[in-house]
């Protein structure tokens, strides 16, 4: 899920840089701790994406669609025809840290505007860039 990850977030980047003088940006919403891991359990859409801490654009504006699936242990990122999986646990924090299967790790954050979020650096040219993904919970029919 990791390699997955990358790839959006590169993906992203890229579009965010060609558009990289947007309108004001939204207040972005502050990290919670999530009570339990029903917090997280669901499935989820990208609503949009974050670079430098403070350029945000939506995810109609990216022109992205992906979806985040996270089940009792498991947890699944699609993205176009890829898709990935990987397991996860609640950690004290109040976090949710996920492991791939070749051993690397991410976290997901819940947020005070009810939207999951994880942080990645990855780079763009010669600089280390960090990128926001927002994740909004898809309501149950």
């Amino acid at each position: 899920m990791k390699r997955l990850m990358l790839i959006l977030a590169t993906l992203l980047i890229a579009t965010c840089m060609v558009g990289a003088l947007a309108d004001a940006a939204p207040v972005l919403p502050n990290a919670v701790p999530a009570q339990s891991k029903e917090d997280f359990i669901g499935k989820w859409q990208l609503s949009g994406a974050s670079i430098l801490g403070s350029i945000y654009f939506t995810a109609e504006e990216l022109g992205s669609t992906a979806d985040l699936v996270v089940g009792e242990n498991s947890i699944t990122i699609n993205f176009g025809d890829d898709s990935g999986t990987s397991h996860w646990v609640l950690l004290e924090d109040g976090t949710l840290q996920y492991t791939d299967p070749d051993g690397s790790t991410g976290v997901f954050v819940l947020n005070d505007d009810g939207t999951v979020s994880t942080t990645m650096d990855t780079q763009v040219q010669d600089t280390m860039v960090a990128l926001t993904m927002y994740f909004a919970r898809v309501p149950e029919q």
